[in-house]
Parts: structure tokens; sequence; C-alpha cells
């Protein structure tokens, strides 16, 4: 989405205008969040995948934002491919506030870097990532245009997901399994990951399938569904699967089941049941382009987890980057 002819607001579908006339990012339209229960519908409104893209012209940019009451944001610049050195990096917001973004001084030879090393990204394209609450844009100083696309990927990954294709316990936004294997493949990456709301709608099913482009995407039907009736959830897997695959038959559709989690350890696995509607739909579905992936062979043990033994830990994530490339490398 594009915003005041300037930013390339990636991750975003919607802007949704506030009563004082400034405007917050939406990840999923309309459409879709009013078919979400609460949790998904906050979800909605954070800013998981949110990225602000722009080339500088000349000079100093300074973007001013408006934070909720109590609530605090983080904003982390990159110059492509490359983070942004101190002072500029991560930033830690709330109120109202403002951030100065400049040209890097090393622009010259960060090019010559980025091209010689295949770099995904111009380190022209200023990325500002986002996480947590969602800011308000109340208002953006500078000589600034949108990127071309030849500054950006020419590939592009989907994830969605659960809460660890979110990056929950991620220490960064750019270090979570998603980021890594879009990194790992030279993709630019669409993530639409709802933590403790993926629970495979209608209205997301139709909105991947209709809505997005890609050239491959990981459909992680996680660890948010085992509350649900198993027949129920065999008719959203299959739904799911078969909607996005079927309308996009040039694009590797990777379905994916429970990551490997607590309950695998101690024996009391709720997980087994769910994994097996998976590989049986998608066996049965037989559909060229999908691809079915058994969690635990992405996440492999419990030395991989965080301490509510559900997300995955840093080593976790390094596990998942490399294991979900390796299978996707060899399908794509």
């Amino acid at each position: 989405m594009i915003y005041n002819n300037i930013i390339d607001l990636h991750g975003v579908s919607e802007l949704e205008c506030t009563a004082d006339g400034v405007f917050s990012t939406m990840r999923l339209p309309t459409s879709v969040y009013e078919s979400l229960g609460d949790q998904g519908k906050s979800q909605c409104k954070n800013c998981t995948g949110v990225e602000f893209r722009f080339v500088i012209n000349s000079g100093d940019v300074k973007l001013k934002f408006k934070y909720p009451e109590d609530a605090k944001g983080e904003i982390t610049v990159m110059h492509g491919d490359f983070v942004a050195d101190w002072p500029e990096t991560t930033k830690y917001l709330s109120g109202d506030c403002e951030i100065t973004v400049i040209q890097d001084k090393n622009i010259e030879i960060m090019r010559r870097i980025a091209k010689e090393y295949g770099h995904r990204f111009s380190p022209d394209v200023v990325r500002l990532l986002f996480r947590g609450v969602r800011p308000q844009i109340v208002e953006v100083n500078g000589d600034i245009r949108i990127p071309t696309e030849d500054m950006l990927p020419k590939k592009i990954y989907l994830a969605y997901g659960s809460s660890i294709t979110h990056g929950s316990i991620a220490l960064h936004s750019y270090y979570h399994y998603v980021e890594r294997v879009a990194a790992n493949l030279g993709a630019d990456v669409t993530n639409y990951g709802l933590a403790g709301s993926c629970c495979l709608e209608k209205e997301v099913a139709d909105f991947i399938a209709d809505k997005c482009e890609f050239d491959f995407a990981t459909l992680e039907m996680g660890i948010n569904i085992l509350g649900m009736d198993p027949a129920e959830f065999e008719r959203r897997v299959r739904y799911l699967v078969r909607r996005v695959a079927t309308a996009h038959p040039n694009s590797k559709i990777f379905a994916i089941d429970v990551y490997y989690w607590g309950s695998d350890y101690t024996g009391t696995d709720k997980a087994a049941n769910f994994r097996e509607i998976v590989r049986r739909v998608v066996e049965e579905l037989a559909l060229p382009n999908v691809i079915y992936v058994n969690g635990k062979t992405v996440l492999t043990s419990p030395a991989g987890l965080s301490s509510g033994l559900c997300h995955p830990g840093p080593d976790g994530i390094f596990e998942m980057a490399q294991n979900l490339t390796e299978i996707i490398k060899k399908n794509i």
C-alpha cells in the first residue's frame, strides 16, 4: 500500500483513520478483520511484518508518530539489508514522538557490497521495521520517493500461521524464522502470522487466495487449533489448502502442521491427531503444488524451546530457519 505517493507501506492492507484525522495501519482488510475473534482483531492492529519503505533523494527525513497512552513501540531502521548503525538503529518510542532518518554516509560502499554479495534489497531503500503496538502516522517531512522494483527482491514469500510464525518471543523483529527463511532464499516476505488466533477462517483463506501475490507460501496450521473439534479442523484445512493452492497453481504451498512443543517431549501430546489430519488431507487433495511438512522436521527437539515450551527461543528459531530453508529449496 502506498502512503501519500512517497512511502510503500509493506504488510499493510488498509489505513484506519482515527477521530483526530491521522492514520494507523491494518495488516488485514476490514472485510477479513470483521470475521475474526477478539484476539484475531487485535493481531490485525499490531505491527508484525509491517515496514515503511522509501528512498531518500536528499537531506534528512523526519517522521512523527503518536502511540496510544501507556503503549510503547519499537522501530528498527535498516538500509536495505544493512541494519543501521548507532545511534540510528532500534528506537523505543511512546506518546508523541519523532524519528530522523539520514542517508547513510557509507552508501556508495554499501551499494558495492550489496551488489557483490547478492543482497535482497538495495541499500538505498530505507526500511522501518515496526514491532508491537502500531503507531498513528502524524506527519512525514523529507525529500523521499517510493522504491522502484529493481531495488526490491524479485521473489515473494507469504507466511500464515500462529504466534510462532508471528514472531512471538523472537529477540528482534528481523530475527524470527519467517524473516530468516526469506533472507536465506533471497525473497521478500509477507507475514500474516496471527498470534493466538490462527484459526484457518474461510475469510482468511479467501483473502490469501484472491488478494495476495507470492512465489511460495507456508501455511502453518499449528498450535492455536488444538482445542478445535477435529472434524471442523479437517474441514478448515481442506478449504484453506485447496483454495490457496488452486488460486496459485504456479506457486508452491507448504502445508505445515504443529511444530515441536512441550507435550511432544512429555508424552502427553495432543497434536498427533491434528498432524495426521493435515498429512491425510494433503495426500487426498493430491495437488501438484502442495507439499506436506511435518512440523517436527522443522523444529526437531525441545532443546530449542523457550520456557513456556511452546515458542522457539533463539536456538530453535535458528534451527527452524535452516531446516525450513532446505525443505523449500528442494521443492522450488
